[in-house]
């Protein structure tokens, strides 16, 4: 009966672990979704919470990925961001480590950009090698992936994502929101060097109104009128001068408006 009982504490132990686990992990997660604007999933006893939604006008996707079972079982935090479609085909970039440099030794498949920084830390793979060169020198492109991966070591560029592949669970907020950030940054600085348009840019189109379609004039004042005034009455406050309003100053509304 000892055998039994020693049994059953064990089990409701390591159950009351998974669950607080997941629960700090949903806790966690549903945190970093309200903070960045993602949509939240959470967990089932059997499944795992997922992120999802739009930063900084870019699709991302965070999921907990399995690999292996029993004692060999290894859980990671995945974060993934799409490429545009006009970045280099197949592109590549990932870390080089001891057996890329082998690899490299013996012929293998590696893109010189001609920025000795790049060829040095990563191993660069793609169809287009003009226009990969091209990419990952723009300053912001290059700022972004050697930034991010001396922060997060297993970031890398798999087209058509950018993608992030990290140990464990993730119960940190500070930490997952840094992944993602990463993620995101380098897929926006990506896409804008391949020729997509500007992330702020495209904002703003969205939120300028266009001269084919100006906005209906104002209906709340009086009704308009034409000619001069009648004996007697006072001129229209639009044509008098010494306005309370500083010139400009609309423009000026308007321009704080973007910020």
């Amino acid at each position: 009966m000892m055998e039994v009982g020693i049994f059953f504490g064990v089990l409701l132990a390591i159950v009351g672990s998974i669950a607080a686990t997941k629960h700090i992990q949903s806790s966690t997660w549903q945190k970093v979704a309200q903070k960045l604007g993602l949509g939240f999933e959470d967990s089932t006893w059997f499944g795992h919470p997922k992120l999802y939604g739009k930063f900084r006008d870019t699709d991302v996707d965070v999921t907990i990925e399995v690999v292996g079972s029993g004692k060999s079982k290894q859980i990671y935090t995945v974060v993934e961001a799409p490429l545009s479609g006009l970045a280099p085909y197949g592109l590549k970039v990932y870390q080089e480590g001891m057996w890329e440099k082998m690899e490299k030794l013996i012929g293998g498949d590696d893109i010189q950009v001609g920025d000795p920084e790049l060829d040095k830390a990563f191993i660069i793979q793609g169809n287009d090698a003009e226009k990969i060169s091209e990419v990952l020198t723009a300053p912001s492109v290059k700022r972004s992936l050697i930034v991010g991966q001396r922060r997060h070591r297993t970031l890398r560029i798999d087209f058509p994502r950018v993608r992030l592949r990290q140990g464990g669970r993730t119960l940190s907020v500070s930490k997952l929101e840094s992944y993602i950030r990463t993620v995101v940054d380098l897929a926006v600085c990506i896409n804008e060097a391949s020729g997509a348009r500007p992330v702020e840019q495209s904002k703003k189109d969205a939120l300028e109104p266009s001269i084919h379609h100006p906005e209906p004039p104002d209906s709340s004042g009086p009704p308009a009128r034409f000619g001069p005034p009648a004996a007697g009455e006072p001129e229209p406050a639009s044509s008098q001068t010494g306005s309370s309003e500083p010139v400009g100053a609309a423009e000026q509304d308007d321009a704080n408006d973007w910020w």
